[in-house]
């Protein structure tokens, strides 16, 4: 790996000791540099979800003036069903009553329209604070997503590369064309070989397709992808063998099917015709080889280098 990939991306700085993390465009980083910034834009976006979500602080009196005004109709009903009655003994007072009640309603009604006005001037308040919230967050993000693209497992991000992907008004399923879900996400390019979670590499594509693309018959969308499960953990097993100069052993299976005891000293990580592979010094061979990570299996470190 070149010193411009071993640099990180985040604090420039290179990338040594603990905490690196072997993106799959064969970059290096150090975790905590991204992982502090995105929780940086998580705690923003937390602020701007609260805020637009706010509840107006006077909704409690709609209830209330509610409840005024129809004990205000229900007396006004009794009033006039009485009308008959009252009016021969005191029809100017049911008169000046029913005048009462009619400005009271009037109030009523008066104060619940301003109290509409303050909830209607609360919410667009909020939500402009809010999109100015999220427009700082978005400025923060822009410096961690060019990591996240080339994240070596599903990133921090994912649940939002996934829903930009699926919200669509004309979604469809990439592969045969229908229309009814569920949908999923599918990787173009495995990870395990090298791909990326960038719009472009990311396919929108039914469960029965996205079933087929890895020849399962039960799938469950969110998950890591079991084909590099593997991968995953023999790369950070592989990486703290690096940076601890040792001996690693390994069981490797070629594309034959013919599986070796292999023991090699790593050096670096490395794409090859866009596997991610280890290079290293194969004591078996006694010369510099590349293998595969996928195809590695039973891997232990066994001693420091000398």
């Amino acid at each position: 790996m070149d010193n411009s990939r071993k640099t990180c991306p985040i604090c420039h700085l290179r990338c040594d000791g603990n905490g690196i993390k072997l993106l799959t465009n064969n970059r290096a980083c150090h975790e905590k540099c991204v992982m502090d910034i995105w929780e940086r834009v998580v705690t923003i976006n937390d602020r701007a979800n609260k805020l637009a979500i706010a509840e107006f602080p006077k909704n409690h009196l709609f209830d209330s003036l509610n409840k005024e005004n129809k004990e205000a109709d229900a007396v006004i009903s009794r009033n006039k069903a009485n009308a008959g009655l009252i009016a021969r003994f005191l029809s100017s007072n049911y008169a000046k009553e029913l005048e009462v009640l009619k400005n009271t309603k009037v109030n009523i009604s008066s104060k619940i329209e301003q109290l509409r006005i303050e909830q209607r001037t609360f919410s667009t308040s909020n939500q402009t604070q809010s999109n100015q919230i999220r427009k700082e967050a978005e400025a923060i993000y822009v410096l961690v997503k060019p990591v996240f693209d080339f994240w070596p497992e599903y990133p921090p991000d994912w649940e939002d590369r996934k829903f930009r992907k699926k919200d669509t008004r004309a979604r469809k399923c990439e592969h045969c064309g229908t229309k009814h879900g569920p949908f999923h996400i599918h990787h173009k390019t495995p990870l395990s070989q090298g791909g990326d979670h960038k719009n472009s590499n990311l396919a929108l594509l039914c469960e029965n397709c996205h079933k087929g693309q890895h020849g399962v018959q039960k799938f469950s969308e969110g998950r890591t992808i079991k084909a590099s499960e593997k991968t995953i953990n023999n790369t950070s097993i592989l990486e703290k063998a690096i940076k601890a100069n040792t001996t690693i052993e390994f069981k490797y299976r070629k594309f034959s099917g013919e599986v070796s005891h292999r023991t090699i000293d790593p050096h670096e990580m490395l794409l090859v015709k866009n596997s991610k592979c280890v290079k290293g010094y194969c004591h078996l061979r006694n010369e510099d080889r590349s293998f595969k990570i996928s195809r590695i299996s039973s891997l232990k470190i066994s001693k420091p280098t000398v």
